[in-house]
């Protein structure tokens, strides 16, 4: 069994546990681990800027070299910023 634990250090080297990682990092550490996924399925909510985010994001994703899906998407139909976007 591959371990997918993610052992980071503080600023003096000393170990953190139950270190959090972005999505894209645990991806990046289950491939380099051969475990063996075929495709990525992306859920995206209300980008903060504009579709150019969107395609930064796809491009980040296509660094890992999987087919991308995007399963759900969820964007604003007004020209304004939506008061429900974002959790207070």
């Amino acid at each position: 069994m591959t371990d997918l634990t993610f052992k980071a250090t503080d600023e003096k080297g000393l170990s953190l546990p139950n270190a959090l990682t972005t999505p894209y990092g645990y991806l990046e550490k289950c491939i380099k681990a051969n475990i063996g996924l075929e495709v990525l399925g992306l859920q995206l909510y209300y980008p903060v800027e504009d579709m150019f985010e969107i395609s930064l994001q796809l491009d980040r994703f296509a660094r890992l070299r999987k087919r991308t899906h995007i399963t759900e998407l969820g964007i604003s139909s007004a020209n304004r910023t939506d008061p429900n976007a974002f959790v207070r």
